[in-house]
């Protein structure tokens, strides 16, 4: 599986609206590490981390497309995808964008040619994977990574979760266990895996209009 870039927001900023102009994909991160000493409950800092992930896609959004900030509508209905029209100056132009948030950092993917799905996963060397592995990845998939090193299990099933789980957004569906009529749904992506910092998993999944 190919591995892509992911650009950090503010700091190659211009490397996100170059992916945009090149290829019609860009995926871009935020640190949302907690200052040392700072005491935060988990819903502020998700909270928090929403809105700087706003912040970096109406920034990148609006210079792509050369519009207002506050022309740029990224509100949505929980559980579900963003609009595709999410410049109310040009409601004929159809944007997909996916986000995906972990502790210590947030993703958000934006593509002009169809559907996206990201997923960000913090890897938990302790999860007992197996039962989780099996009910919605499959038996297949379980066996696999069972195969792994002992030591790198944890690593792969996270990897193989934000393969799922982007792939199901990419298809706008809610998560589900695995069946053998889900399969040929999801193969309908494309999927890369994400370059990101040591301790993540993360995964993107594409889908032409």
């Amino acid at each position: 599986m190919s591995r892509h870039p992911v650009h950090s927001w503010p700091e190659n900023r211009a490397l996100a609206l170059q992916a945009l102009k090149e290829h019609s994909l860009a995926v871009v991160s935020i640190s949302t590490q907690i200052t040392s000493g700072e005491t935060v409950s988990h819903e502020t800092h998700r909270a928090q981390a929403r809105m700087q992930l706003r912040a970096a896609l109406t920034d990148v959004l609006s210079t792509f497309l050369a519009c207002a900030p506050e022309d740029i509508d990224l509100t949505h209905t929980p559980g579900q995808a963003p609009r595709r029209n999410l410049c109310r100056s040009m409601p004929e132009r159809q944007i997909g964008i996916s986000l995906s948030h972990e502790h210590g950092l947030s993703i958000a993917a934006i593509y002009l040619d169809g559907g996206v799905g990201v997923d960000l996963v913090l890897i938990d060397t302790q999860i007992e994977w197996q039962a989780i592995a099996e009910l919605y990845l499959g038996a297949q998939v379980a066996a696999e990574i069972a195969k792994a090193p002992a030591s790198s299990q944890a690593a792969c099933f996270s990897l193989e979760w934000a393969n799922f789980e982007a792939k199901l957004k990419c298809c706008q569906r809610a998560l589900t266990e695995w069946s053998p009529e889900l399969e040929p749904v999801l193969k309908k992506c494309i999927v890369h895996q994400l370059n990101l910092p040591q301790g993540y998993a993360g995964a993107l999944a594409l889908r032409r209009s």
